[in-house]
C-alpha cells in the first residue's frame, strides 16, 4: 500500500472529524506528559549516588537496635569503628567517615554568616568518593587540619568572583585555607554539602573513644567479591570486644549498599536526608493510571467514530484490500496521531518542568547526552502505539464489508470492549479520587490531633552567647508584654539528642534506651506538657538535686506503677529520684511511637542549646526584642530565628507533596476519563437515532429517552466503584502503616467518591442525551 495516499487519507479524516482528533491528540498529550514528569523524576531517584565510582562496591556501616522495645536501624558510628575494621578486615580496600554538621557561623572577610551542609571527613573523601574537583589535588587538599574545600555555589556566594584558593574562612574557631574548590555536589547525591574540613578541625569530634561521639558516617569499600552480609556479622562481633554495652543490649551491624541508602526512610536519627521507595511507587502508579486513561480515551474514540468510516473500510475489503493493509494502515494512523500527541507533550513538559520540579522539591534537570532519556522515551511511545494501534486494529479486522455495504453494521452503540475500557477508566478514578481523600484526611489528622503539648506561637533561636547570661537576658525579655514565656532545652523538641541507658534501681538488670532531655525548669509549662503525677523538681537555680521526671512511656517500659520516688540509674551508676510523671506527648513525627523520655534539669545553657520563645500574636513586637538582645550579646552576626510549627511542618514535607501531586493526578484523571465518556456518549447516541426517533413516534416522553440512554453508563460507573473500593482499601491501608500515628478509613471517603465520579458521568451523559432526546425525530426518520 502507498504509504503517502494513506497518510493522506488520515489528514483528510482528521481534518472532516477535528473535535474527535483534537480530543484524541490532547488528551494523549496530557497522559504522556505526565509519564514523562513522573517517568524521570523517578528514574532520578533510583539513581541516587550510581555515579561514584565502584559504587555497587560502596557500603555504609549500619546499626540495628531496639528502642521502645521496637526494632530500629541507626546510620551512624562511633570514631573507631572504621579505622579498626579496615585494620582487621582484610577485603576491606579503603574506608571513610564523614560528620555532617548542618548549621555553623563562619567568617569571610571580615563578615559573619550562617552556613549550612558543612562536611567534617577524613583526607580520602575524594579518593574514595567521586566528587569531581575544579581545582586542587583530591589526594592533598584535606591532609591539613587547616584546610578547607568549598564548592562553587559556597565561591559564588561569598568571593564574588575572586579566585579562592589560599583565602582564609574562620569557623569551628580555626583560620582554614581554602585549598581545593569542588563542582557542586550532585542531586543525586545522598550527601549534600557546601563545605568540606578535616576532622581534626573541629575540637567536639576528637572523642574518638567507642561510647564517645557516635555522629559517623562510615562507609567502606569493599574488594570484588567479598561477602557484605558476612562481614556485617564478623564487624558485630569486633564491636562486642571493644563495646560490650552492644552485645548486651542486642545491637548488631549490617552493611547498607549505597545505592539504596536513598530510600532508607526508616532509620532513626539518620543525618542524611533519605526518601520514601513508597512514594516514588505511588507517583509510577498514578503516571500508569493517567497514561491509560488517556490510552483508553484514544481506543474508544477509534472504536466510536468506526461507524463513520465503515463504508470505507467494508468497501476496501470488497475491492480486494487485505488484512494486512488494513494493518498497516491502522497502525500508521495510531502512530501519527500518537507521535503528534508526544511533540504537543514534550511542549507541555519542557513548560512545566520547573513548576514540576518545585512542586516535588527536587531541582528536576534532563542530560540530553544521558542515554536513558531516549530509551525511556523510546519505550514509552512504542508501547503506547501498540496498546492504542493493536485494539483497534482487531476491531476493524472482524468487520463484515457485506453487512457494512448493506448498511447492516449497526448495534446498541457502545461495544463491550469500549464498556470494559470504560469501566477501567473510572475504577482509576474512583481511586485516585478515595486516595487523594484519604491523605488529606491524615495530613488533617497531624494537623488537628492533640500532640499533647502546644507547638503554636513559639519561636527558637540557637542560643550562642545569650548562654553566659541567660537568666538576665530571660528577664529582660519578659519585660515584653507579648513575650508570656522563656525556656531553653538542649536540642528541639522533635530532635533526639541524647540516649542514655536506663534501668530501675530495682531491678538494675532490665535496661532501656531512653532519651534523656536536658531542660530548663518551665519547660513543660511553656510547651504545655501536662504533670500527671507528682511535681517539678526544678527550680531556677544552676543546681543537680538528685531529682528528675519521666514521661509515661518509660514508667511503662520500666514497669513501675506508681514511680514517684523510685529511683533509676542512668548508665548504670548516676541514680536519679523521679518526682514528677509528664503525659505523653508527640514531640516527635507522628510516624513515630512515643519515646521514653527522662527529664533532667539544664544547668549550664551553652552554645548548642536552643532558647524557645512564647508569643502572642504580637509577633512583630517580639522579633524586636529578641533582636535586640541578640545584637547586644552578638553584634557580628545576624540574629536567626524560627517557628516550631514550621519545623514540624517540615517533617511531613513528603506527605504534603504525595497530596498536592495525587490531587492534581485526580483532577487531570477525571478530566480525562469524562473527556472520553462525553466523546462516547456522543457517538453512541449519534448510533441511535433512528431507534430514537421510532421511540418517539411511539409515544415515548423526553425523560424515558434520557433514561434509557443514560442506564448504561451509570451501570458501568458503579461497577467500576465495586471494583475501586477494595482495591483502595487495601491500597490505602498499606500507605497508613507508614505511621504511628494514623486516622481511620471512613465509609463517607468512599461513598463521596463514587457519588462524585457518578454525579459528573450523568451530568456528562444527561446532556448528550437530552440533546439526542429533543431532536426532531422527523429529521432522524426522515430517510429510513
Amino acid at each position: 500500500m502507498n504509504s503517502f495516499i494513506t497518510i493522506k487519507e488520515i489528514i483528510r479524516w482528521a481534518n472532516r472529524n477535528k473535535a474527535t482528533a483534537a480530543l484524541s491528540i490532547s488528551g494523549m498529550a496530557v497522559g504522556i506528559t505526565v509519564a514523562l514528569l513522573i517517568g524521570f523524576w523517578s528514574i532520578n531517584e533510583f539513581s541516587f549516588d550510581k555515579f561514584h565510582k565502584d559504587y555497587d562496591r560502596i557500603y555504609r556501616t549500619c546499626l540495628q537496635g531496639f528502642i521502645n522495645n521496637e526494632s530500629s536501624s541507626f546510620g551512624t558510628e562511633f570514631a573507631p569503628l572504621g579505622p579498626i575494621a579496615k585494620d582487621q578486615f582484610p577485603e576491606i580496600e579503603d574506608m571513610t567517615r564523614i560528620s555532617l554538621i548542618q548549621r555553623d557561623m563562619i567568617r569571610v572577610d571580615g563578615t559573619t554568616y550562617y552556613q549550612d551542609k558543612i562536611a567534617a571527613t577524613d583526607k580520602n573523601l575524594f579518593t574514595f568518593f567521586s566528587f569531581k574537583l575544579e581545582t586542587g589535588d583530591p589526594k592533598t587538599c584535606l591532609d591539613s587540619p587547616e584546610k578547607v574545600v568549598i564548592d562553587r555555589s559556597f565561591c559564588n556566594n561569598y568571593f564574588n568572583g575572586k579566585n579562592p584558593l589560599g583565602q582564609t574562612i574562620d569557623m569551628c574557631g580555626k583560620h582554614l585555607v581554602v585549598s581545593a574548590v569542588m563542582e557542586n555536589v550532585p542531586e543525586n547525591s545522598h550527601l549534600k554539602f557546601h563545605v568540606v574540613i578535616p576532622i581534626e578541625s573541629v575540637d567536639w569530634l576528637k572523642n574518638n573513644t567507642w561510647g564517645g561521639n557516635d555522629v559517623y558516617l562510615t562507609y567502606l569499600k569493599l574488594k570484588p567479591n567479598s561477602q557484605p552480609d558476612l562481614l556485617g556479622r564478623q564487624i558485630t562481633e569486633m564491636t562486642y570486644e571493644h563495646f560490650p554495652p552492644y552485645k548486651q543490649f542486642k545491637i548488631t551491624q549490617f552493611l547498607q549498599p549505597l545505592q539504596k541508602i536513598h530510600f532508607s526512610s526508616g532509620f532513626r536519627f539518620d543525618s542524611v536526608i533519605t526518601s520514601d521507595r513508597r512514594i516514588v511507587f505511588i507517583f509510577i502508579s498514578l503516571a500508569g493510571l493517567i497514561l491509560l486513561i488517556a490510552t483508553f480515551n484514544f481506543i474508544n474514540l477509534f472504536i466510536s467514530t468506526s461507524f463513520l468510516r465503515a463504508k470505507s473500510i467494508g468497501i476496501k475489503k470488497i475491492n480486494g484490500s487485505s488484512n494486512y493493509g488494513l494493518f498497516f494502515s491502522s497502525y500508521l494512523e495510531t502512530s501519527l496521531y500518537v507521535l503528534t500527541a508526544a511533540i504537543l507533550a514534550i511542549v507541555i513538559f519542557t513548560l512545566s518542568l520547573p513548576s514540576f520540579s518545585q512542586l516535588s522539591g527536587t531541582k528536576l534537570t534532563i542530560d540530553l547526552n544521558d542515554y536513558k532519556v531516549y530509551l525511556y522515551t523510546g519505550i514509552l511511545l512504542i508501547t503506547t502505539i501498540f496498546i492504542s494501534g493493536t485494539i483497534p486494529v482487531l476491531y476493524i479486522l472482524r468487520f463484515n464489508p457485506e453487512a457494512i455495504i448493506r448498511n447492516r453494521f449497526k448495534g446498541s452503540g457502545v461495544t463491550l470492549l469500549q464498556r470494559t475500557l470504560v469501566i477501567c477508566q473510572f475504577t482509576a478514578s474512583i481511586f485516585l479520587i478515595t486516595s487523594a481523600g484519604v491523605i488529606k484526611k491524615q495530613i488533617n489528622y497531624i494537623h488537628t490531633k492533640d500532640l499533647g503539648f502546644n507547638k503554636e506561637h513559639i519561636i527558637y533561636f540557637m542560643s550562642k552567647n545569650l548562654s553566659r547570661n541567660y537568666e538576665p537576658i530571660r528577664g529582660e525579655l519578659l519585660r515584653n508584654p507579648n513575650i508570656l514565656d522563656v525556656t531553653a532545652k538542649s536540642c528541639l523538641p522533635y530532635e533526639w539528642n541524647n540516649g542514655n541507658v536506663i534501668s530501675s534501681a530495682d531491678d538494675p538488670t532490665k535496661e532501656y534506651i531512653m532519651e534523656v532531655c536536658e531542660v530548663k525548669y518551665n519547660y513543660a509549662d511553656l510547651l504545655k506538657i501536662p504533670l500527671v503525677a507528682g511535681r517539678n523538681p526544678f527550680t531556677s537555680a544552676e543546681n543537680n538535686n538528685g531529682q528528675c521526671m519521666i514521661n509515661e512511656q518509660a514508667a511503662t517500659n520500666l514497669g513501675l506503677t506508681d514511680p514517684i520516688g523510685k529511683q533509676i540509674k542512668r548508665s548504670g551508676s548516676e541514680i536519679y529520684t523521679i518526682a514528677g510523671v509528664l503525659k505523653n506527648a508527640n514531640t516527635k513525627s507522628l510516624h513515630l511511637k512515643v519515646d521514653p523520655q527522662i527529664y533532667l534539669p539544664l544547668n549550664q545553657v551553652n552554645g548548642g542549646n536552643f532558647i524557645m520563645v512564647k508569643t502572642n500574636d504580637q509577633v512583630e513586637s517580639v522579633i524586636h526584642s529578641l533582636e535586640a538582645a541578640w545584637d547586644q550579646n552578638h553584634p557580628e552576626v545576624p540574629f536567626e530565628y524560627h517557628f516550631l510549627d514550621d519545623a514540624y511542618d517540615k517533617l511531613y514535607k513528603t506527605e504534603y507533596i504525595a497530596s498536592k501531586i495525587i490531587s492534581i493526578g485526580m483532577m487531570i484523571a477525571l478530566f480525562l476519563a469524562f473527556m472520553g465518556l462525553y466523546a462516547i456518549s456522543h457517538y453512541a447516541t449519534q448510533r441511535r437515532v433512528n431507534e430514537i426517533g421510532i421511540r418517539k413516534v411511539n409515544g415515548a416522553k423526553i425523560s424515558e429517552v434520557i433514561v434509557m440512554l443514560n442506564k448504561d453508563f451509570i451501570i458501568w460507573i458503579i461497577v467500576a466503584y465495586v471494583i475501586a473500593v477494595p482495591v483502595t482499601w487495601f491500597a490505602m491501608n498499606f500507605w497508613l502503616e507508614n505511621f504511628a500515628f494514623k486516622t481511620t478509613l471512613s465509609w463517607w471517603i468512599f461513598a463521596l467518591a463514587g457519588m462524585l465520579a457518578l454525579g459528573i458521568a450523568i451530568l456528562t451523559v444527561s446532556w448528550q442525551s437530552w440533546r439526542a432526546a429533543t431532536r426532531n425525530s422527523v429529521e432522524s426518520l426522515r430517510y429510513e
